[in-house]
């Protein structure tokens, strides 16, 4: 049996979300809640109800809790191993073409607030909350044992911890901080900084999505907007692009990607272009440019609820830019990675951006993140990317 802990009682207000599952709890969804120490166990419960749930609790958070299991439950090594081998033997099952993925997912994966990523033989782990930070010698522990890796980094540096009145760090939760880590994602090779790259070195969570666009690649004059570490326009070099062009505002990205088209063999077709979009594709109009594929990828232009006017009216403009750049049959692949921004805003937003572009258009797909990165069906939240692949005349 588990040692005793507090026992939270769930308000009226919380029975909603609790019947359809959802795995998170708060603070208003709470009967007087008591000030424990953040990230403490609790058991929580409806009163007049059998129902018990098993979470880790923060009084400092808006998500007051996140739920860990249903009943009371010992959540020990056992707990943790159990979890993380369910999350290694989904991906295992997927059978993706990369030695990078996303090994567990957070909520989807039962281990709310945990993201870790395998790069090769490296792990990089990232934890958001207090309560999964008084957990990571449990998953630390279950990770070694289950895929002895040479090492396991912690990015504690998300600003999400912010929120749960964590400090921001990075370091070696085991063995030593790596240098460079050379990963291969549908044949194609990249170096990934660990430590110092954006998220944890690589956006995995659109790797098949470039797959579906490479289909259009051969012999095709390309546009990359916001193309980081250059993984779309180094595959769509290497599928046979005649031309790439990539932009990017970091100095940082554009050395990575650069460094990553020599690793391919592909930088003589690929003109790196340290720029801001909302400046640089004006001017690509202005000086007449056209391209077979545009590919627009920005970072979350919608945060927080209130942020969806301005974050819309920002893609709109990203987007109408884009329209303009298209040849005749050409293909745009343009994504959102905001939760807030539901696919169905995104797509009434393009139809916006295609008239105002005066450009007519056809959805040839509507994708999401990738499957190593599964949304839980509970939780609209977790469901974050929208990626539309366009044919416009």
């Amino acid at each position: 049996m588990p040692a005793e802990r507090p026992t939270l009682f769930l308000s009226a207000a919380a029975r909603k979300r609790r019947a359809r599952l959802h795995p998170w709890v708060f603070s208003n969804e709470i009967e007087n809640p008591p000030m424990l120490e953040p990230g403490g166990l609790v058991t929580l419960r409806e009163k007049n109800r059998p129902e018990l749930w098993t979470a880790y609790y923060n009084p400092h958070s808006l998500i007051a809790a996140r739920i860990l299991a249903r009943g009371e439950v010992e959540i020990d090594g056992a707990w943790a191993s159990g979890r993380i081998r369910r999350a290694l033997e989904l991906r295992r099952r997927l059978g993706l073409a990369r030695d990078a993925l996303r090994l567990v997912h957070s909520e989807a994966d039962g281990l709310p607030g945990l993201i870790v990523d395998r790069y090769a033989d490296v792990l990089v782990l990232e934890s958001l909350t207090a309560g999964m930070d008084r957990l990571l010698p449990l998953v630390v522990e279950a990770l070694r044992s289950e895929l002895a890796p040479r090492a396991i980094v912690g990015r504690l540096d998300s600003e999400m911890r912010a929120l749960e009145g964590l400090a921001p760090s990075t370091t070696a939760l085991w063995g030593e901080l790596p240098g460079r880590v050379r990963v291969s994602c549908h044949g194609t090779p990249f170096d990934v900084d660990v430590v110092g790259g954006q998220k944890t070195g690589l956006f995995l969570d659109q790797m098949e999505n470039i797959e579906a666009l490479a289909r259009f690649a051969p012999g095709a004059r390309v546009l990359d907007v916001c193309c980081y570490a250059g993984a779309c326009a180094i595959r769509l070099a290497r599928a046979g692009a005649e031309y790439v062009q990539a932009l990017d505002v970091s100095v940082a990205a554009l050395a990575c990607a650069r460094a990553n088209a020599e690793l391919a063999g592909v930088s003589d077709r690929i003109h790196w272009q340290e720029a801001d979009a909302f400046r640089a594709l004006p001017e690509l109009v202005r000086a007449g440019e056209r391209f077979d594929v545009v590919h627009v990828d920005p970072p979350a232009f919608a945060k927080r609820k209130r942020d969806l006017p301005a974050a819309l009216s920002g893609y709109r403009e990203l987007n109408r830019r884009a329209f303009r750049l298209m040849r005749p049959g050409g293909i745009l692949a343009t994504s959102t990675c905001s939760h807030h921004v539901t696919a169905e805003m995104f797509l009434e937003m393009l139809s916006l951006a295609a008239r105002d572009g005066g450009r007519h258009a056809s959805i040839l797909e509507v994708r999401g993140q990738a499957a190593d990165h599964p949304p839980l069906l509970s939780a609209p939240e977790t469901r974050y990317l929208t990626c539309v692949l366009l044919c416009v005349e």
